[in-house]
């Protein structure tokens, strides 16, 4: 077995760039069945070490993510396989779920919950041309009153429950009748 480095051995800044591949490769390999913390334990890597390295390594980071996209799909067709074989449901669904909730960590474009952001639009031009059709055959009755003109022009008169608005007060009637 191939003695690496350690993570305070990789921030001094000693070893070679080909030490460093082979500490994070390891750790990849790792984490197919380890998850990322233990694998980072397992070769004394601090987190903060191994992404800062992903952060300036455009490969690493490629291999990272298609390392993660593998576990993801793996953990999917572990839940089939679960769902097959388990035969008690209540652990079968216990199990599925983490790894439903894991996989959607992993790929969460591809397994992560979908949130409809769906905006949809109502048309109230026909509502707003009916308002103001009854608003001006109130407008042009015969009032005699020049407040009550005033209350159906700001709806004030609604409001306080003296409404003009002769269609609206019919309505109003009927129902009670």
């Amino acid at each position: 077995m191939t003695n690496f480095c350690t993570g305070a051995q990789i921030l001094s800044a000693v070893y070679t760039e080909s030490v460093l591949v082979s500490v994070f490769e390891s750790i990849l390999l790792d984490l197919i069945d380890l998850p990322l913390q233990q694998a980072l334990d397992k070769h004394q890597v601090k987190p903060a070490i191994f992404f800062n390295y992903l952060a300036r390594d455009a490969h690493a980071k490629a291999l990272f993510d298609a390392q993660t996209h593998c576990i993801a799909r793996k953990l999917a067709l572990e839940t089939v396989d679960i769902s097959d074989t388990e035969p008690d449901p209540a652990r079968a669904n216990v199990r599925i779920k983490a790894r439903q909730w894991l996989a959607s960590k992993y790929l969460p474009k591809e397994y992560g919950e979908r949130i409809d952001v769906s905006v949809q639009t109502v048309d109230l031009t026909d509502a707003l041309r009916e308002a103001r059709a009854r608003r001006e055959r109130v407008l042009h009755h015969s009032f005699t009153d020049a407040k009550q003109l005033t209350d159906v022009a700001d709806n004030a008169g609604i409001q306080r429950g003296n409404a003009t608005d002769l269609e609206s007060v019919d309505a109003h009637d009927s129902i009670f009748d």
